[in-house]
């Protein structure tokens, strides 16, 4: 039933007014992506009048494919879900369809770009199994350093990001990197590895948010 879809909202973009284009992910209740929707599936208001005409174009294969920035911690936190966080960050990158394109960059000290972007998977693959530890755990500089790989980019981007810990050495704070994510209108998909409701969750839960992106908990690497 249509009244069980969730609408995803992820990304406007009003460069092209009085074209505004709006990017939005449909679901059902069992979180499952749904397609085969046309113009009359939808009703756009804007201060509560309803425009016209709509056009709605499903964005699939062939839309030029998804660019990701995929951000991993290597702080020495790190050391024992090494091995595990390298494996399913591969699989994630086996998962990537033909057009996307991913760039593998890791966050210690400073933010470090491992493979630019490319649609090899061999290359990322690699990339990420060289990832070394360092002290340091810099996130909020490092998620504006990996923003700005992604500033060039217009449509159909994310941002994936991987940490077990809160940050304790940027010079941006908290606020700084929520109001960047806001402005960017990148979505973040924050994966929070080993977090606790008062140990780091709560900055990356705000930072996704703000993001209109997702927080996933994940208290060990199996999961």
């Amino acid at each position: 039933a249509c009244d069980s879809l969730i609408v995803d909202y992820l990304k406007i973009d009003s460069t092209q007014f009085p074209l505004i284009v709006s990017e939005v992910a449909v679901y059902d209740s069992a979180n499952a992506s749904v397609g085969g929707l046309s113009e009359e599936h939808f009703t756009v208001f804007e201060d509560g009048i309803e425009q016209s005409p709509i056009r709605v174009e499903p964005f699939g294969s062939d839309s030029g494919g998804v660019t990701i920035v995929l951000l991993l911690d290597r702080s020495n936190s790190m050391s024992a879900a090494l091995p595990d966080v390298k494996r399913t960050a591969i699989e994630f990158v086996n998962l990537m369809y033909a057009g996307d394109s991913m760039a593998v960059a890791t966050f210690g000290e400073d933010g470090r770009l491992e493979q630019n972007f490319t649609t090899d998977k061999d290359s990322l693959s690699a990339a990420i199994n060289l990832m070394t530890l360092e002290p340091y755990t810099a996130l909020y500089d490092d998620m504006l350093f990996g923003f700005e790989l992604l500033s060039d980019v217009r449509y159909y981007t994310a941002f994936v990001l991987l940490t077990d810990g809160r940050d304790r050495d940027s010079q941006a704070d908290l606020q700084e990197a929520i109001d960047s994510v806001a402005v960017a209108g990148i979505p973040v998909f924050g994966i929070g590895l080993g977090l606790k409701p008062d140990f780091g969750e709560p900055e990356l839960q705000q930072i996704t948010a703000a993001s209109n992106g997702s927080y996933y908990r994940s208290p060990t690497t199996t999961e």
